[in-house]
């Protein structure tokens, strides 16, 4: 039994091992260490079942907080959420297409060229990382929908958690349904990765998540033990039961990663991601000035990486073929990893300068 403080170290350390996780997976920094196939194939389990769990996560913590600050501030949403999102979201998608209209990698057409592209380049900002923040900005309008549609009727909170868990059952139902037609036609839009219906299950999750935290902290105490047994046991059999299911009626991880299955409709990622989430709030876990320091980096991590060329990798191979007439440009496991490295250290030194600049601040 111990007190929960209202702040979450737990997430500090989520955001900081979640946007590693990010770029390890963008980068395939592993790959260094794929000695043969059997190593290669746990590797390929890590990045689709544990890889992949890092947006689910930030879904939830994001859903988590919102439904934190909206418990006193009834206009959280539209006086901070909204701009915030929007801002953000404008800013990255902008930069985004504008580097690729640059380096000649854009067509107008497929952007803009009809509703259906004008449409699928709004919800996957231009096929970039930045789909997190559309899918994010929808979800959070849809949570704070629901609990105006709550607070207007004035339903029970034991009603309203029945309707809660309907509608999570129900957004699974479509996620489980939805996720066959993608073998069908690759072209259609809610069959896609970032199609934000795949997310809508966190905002239910997110929800009994907060009720079950804040009646702790009204208790002031919880037995660990007994929540772990409870929770987050059934959730971590849940995910190994279906994980299992996935990778047997698919075979081999390349099915998903050849986008024949949209990552965000594997229900195990939903069952691992709310388990891990709600145990971490649990943990008395203790401040550390590293994962603090990377938890206040996470979203310039997550935004700057893919801008950034290989510049470690370019000048290491520069010297060693100047000094040794060795390159090594063509090893590229090796370079995967020193790509990976590149990605974290310019990031975070992109992120510390740019947050000195007032208006940069507030995109990262």
């Amino acid at each position: 039994m111990r007190l929960l403080s209202k702040h979450i170290v737990g997430f500090d350390y989520l955001r900081a091992i979640c946007c590693l996780m990010v770029v390890l997976h963008h980068s395939d920094g592993l790959r260094i260490f794929a000695f043969n196939e059997t190593i290669s194939q746990m590797f390929s389990v890590y990045y689709m079942n544990i890889g992949l769990l890092a947006v689910p996560i930030f879904f939830q913590v994001s859903l988590y907080l919102f439904y934190a600050k909206r418990q006193t501030q009834k206009d959280y949403f539209w006086k901070t959420s909204l701009p915030k999102l929007l801002l953000l979201y404008g800013f990255w998608t902008s930069l985004f297409m504008s580097v690729k209209l640059l380096i000649g990698d854009f067509s107008f057409y497929e952007r803009f060229g009809t509703v259906a592209n004008l449409l699928a380049t709004i919800i996957t900002a231009g096929e970039s990382l930045f789909y997190f923040l559309f899918s994010l900005l929808l979800i959070t309008g849809l949570a704070d929908l629901s609990l105006k549609i709550k607070a207007q009727y004035q339903i029970p909170e034991n009603r309203w958690r029945i309707y809660e868990t309907l509608g999570l059952i129900i957004s699974l139902i479509y996620v489980v349904w939805a996720a066959p037609f993608t073998l069908e036609s690759q072209q259609q839009l809610w069959a896609v990765h970032s199609n934000p219906l795949n997310f809508i299950p966190y905002i239910f999750s997110s929800y009994f998540i907060f009720q079950a935290i804040d009646r702790f902290i009204q208790k002031k105490s919880y037995n660990l033990k007994k929540e772990i047994n409870r929770v987050v046991i059934p959730l971590a059999v849940a995910a190994i039961l279906c994980g299992a299911i996935e990778w047997q009626l698919l075979y081999r991880a390349d099915f998903f990663a050849d986008g024949l299955l949209p990552h965000y409709t594997r229900i195990s990622s939903f069952f691992a991601s709310t388990a891990i989430v709600y145990l971490v709030i649990l943990l008395p876990l203790q401040p550390n000035n590293i994962i603090t320091f990377l938890s206040r980096c996470s979203l310039g991590i997550y935004c700057f990486h893919k801008f950034l060329p290989n510049v470690l990798g370019i000048a290491l191979d520069k010297v060693l073929t100047t000094l040794w007439g060795v390159g090594i440009q063509d090893n590229i496991p090796l370079m995967s990893s020193i790509l990976c490295v590149n990605w974290i250290l310019f990031s975070i030194l992109l992120t510390v300068m740019f947050s000195k600049i007032k208006f940069l601040r507030r995109v990262l």
